[in-house]
């Protein structure tokens, strides 16, 4: 990318975050008192909703556009990137898309829009998709997101052995690997960066995995084994199953590498969600601190999907909470601030 485009694009994206829920903007939608308000302020904040549109289709509507908008100026590496760090709707739909054709759990009626790779899903391609007559039509059909012999090897295992949670966790680590594939072919400039910041977040979501399994779902060792997300910085496979066979939150904090203990030691008596977002408060920190480097704006791009990623989960927290009839206190709670 030229000087000239990089500029430009800097100031783009500094723009475009400044128009973001974010600071000032996200105060007023979290003082909104109720789900009416929240919406008409979102209306006059520049979010206007169509009638009778869906509330999470238009956020991730929007979120599409801000992708396609911003990869039509950058190189296919940084797009590949961008598309990497954005694929969250693209394994919930993946996943839903598994149990709806190999385990009949979800009927088709109660799919919501599907998206993949940043496009949703039409009927024709939802019917052509669920009409396939194995594994490995089925990952013929789909977009080339992941290689087709892995995906079509989770299919077959999922269909044979109706182990839920191992098709999870394989697509999960799938979607972790391809981040890494991605940051890694990044240029030099801001390679480094992108790299810390997928492996932040394999980190951060396999402390979570542990704390969860900790708290509440107690999966013995070769269960918890398969949820490890390989590619961290910090938590080796060996690490995180010293981590599982511990029994109480103190020891468990204590055994964290020093970054994540850091940030969670406050929290040894909080409920296990401040613990939560506590580690996403952490990464968006981390994040700004790349985006707000104007000595190195190419490590803006980098770190702006993150960001666009935290605002949308905001948002959708943020109604979601309106909803249940939470306070504003309550809600903050569960935001990445």
């Amino acid at each position: 990318m030229s000087s000239l485009g990089l500029e430009y694009l800097f100031c783009r994206l500094h723009g475009l975050w400044e128009q973001a829920f974010q600071g000032a903007r996200l105060e007023r939608l979290l003082n909104a008192a109720s789900e009416d308000n929240f919406l008409a302020l979102l209306k006059t904040e520049g979010l206007p909703l169509s009638e009778g549109e869906d509330f999470s289709l238009a956020i991730l509507r929007r979120l599409h556009n801000l992708r396609q908008e911003i990869q039509r100026q950058v190189s296919p590496e940084l797009g590949l990137y961008l598309s990497a760090v954005l694929d969250e709707d693209t394994v919930t739909s993946l996943k839903l898309l598994l149990r709806r054709k190999f385990l009949h759990t979800v009927t088709q009626d109660s799919l919501p829009p599907l998206s993949l790779d940043g496009k949703f899903c039409s009927p024709a391609e939802l019917k052509a998709l669920l009409a396939a007559a194995n594994a490995k039509e089925f990952v013929s059909r789909l977009p080339a997101i992941f290689p087709a012999d892995v995906l079509c090897r989770i299919a077959e295992n999922l269909a044979t052995s109706q182990d839920l949670l191992a098709a999870d966790s394989a697509l999960d680590s799938l979607a972790s690997q391809r981040r890494l594939l991605a940051a890694s072919k990044l240029p030099l400039s801001c390679r480094k960066a992108g790299l810390e910041l997928v492996q932040r977040e394999i980190d951060l979501k396999n402390t979570l995995t542990v704390l969860r399994n900790l708290e509440f779902y107690h999966f013995p060792p070769e269960t918890l084994a398969q949820c490890w997300l390989p590619g961290g910085a910090r938590l080796t496979a060996n690490k995180f199953a010293e981590l599982g066979a511990l029994t109480d939150r103190a020891a468990f904090l204590s055994a964290l590498p020093a970054p994540l203990r850091d940030t969670l030691t406050p929290f040894l008596n909080a409920d296990p969600s401040l613990c939560e977002s506590a580690l996403w408060n952490e990464l968006q920190r981390k994040t700004l601190l790349h985006f707000r480097d104007f000595g190195a704006p190419e490590l803006s791009i980098v770190s702006f999907p993150y960001l666009m990623r935290f605002e949308a989960q905001n948002l959708l927290r943020l109604r979601e909470g309106l909803r249940l009839g939470l306070t504003a206190a309550e809600i903050r709670k569960m935001l990445i601030l």
